[in-house]
């Protein structure tokens, strides 16, 4: 019992340091965005006026990264183990 204690005691504090950094990189990027949020998508994410004109390329970049995502989940055990909801 005390090992199942301790389990839930890592994961509540995993959780903790984890969304406190969640918190503060979010704040971050909103105190950087607050005084101009077009000049920060424009030259910060780089979503200028002809962003759009290349459809292929973020055809290719979204599969890029849906191919990496379950390439990841079937390939790191560390991943597989723990994907339960994920699909396989």
């Amino acid at each position: 019992m005390d090992q199942v204690d301790q389990s839930a005691r890592n994961r509540r504090r995993t959780a903790l340091v984890l969304s406190a950094i969640n918190v503060a990189l979010t704040a971050v990027i909103l105190f950087w965005m607050w005084p101009d949020p077009a000049r920060f998508a424009r030259e910060t994410l780089g979503f200028t006026d002809g962003v759009l004109d290349i459809p292929l390329a973020w055809l290719l970049a979204a599969l890029t990264a849906v191919g990496y995502t379950f390439y990841t989940l079937a390939a790191v055990p560390f991943v597989n183990g723990t994907s339960s909801s994920c699909p396989r």
